[in-house]
């Protein structure tokens, strides 16, 4: 009885290990897609502008404000997850959080340059919209 008991344990495990590989590869179509999406908006909006289309260059920018924002914010969301007590350390282990000073440096380079960009395309998509407004 022990044994079956241990078999059932292992093969619910490994089916949670199969629903984990299968969500992780779902996330990360998803995010190759919104980055394309990304790109494809920035690119079509500069080309807009480039063409002195303002109003659409004002439209074609919003999804990639919109992504830019998206990231930024989740980014500082889930800043502390890793440090003790947090989302990834629950037990207040401080192995994770002192374990490399480099996360956390890259952690916060990968976050300045997220605000970099979205106050960029803020910067953007506000110009376009005066342009477009003005004229």
């Amino acid at each position: 009885m022990e044994h079956a008991e241990q078999h059932h344990g292992a093969d619910a495990q490994g089916a949670r290990h199969m629903v984990s590989v299968r969500l992780a590869g779902r996330m990360e179509r998803f995010f190759r897609f919104a980055r394309a999406l990304f790109i494809v908006s920035l690119v079509s909006s500069v080309a807009a502008a480039a063409l002195w289309m303002p109003r659409a260059s004002f439209w074609l920018a919003t999804p990639a404000l919109v992504f830019s924002g998206w990231a930024f914010v989740g980014h500082l969301v889930t800043l502390d997850d890793d440090s003790p007590g947090g989302w990834s350390n629950p037990r207040e282990s401080d192995s994770i959080a002192t374990e490399s000073l480099a996360f956390w440096h890259r952690s916060l380079r990968d976050l300045a340059l997220k605000l970099a960009v979205l106050l960029a395309l803020s910067f953007f998509v506000f110009w376009q919209h005066t342009i477009a407004a003005s004229g």
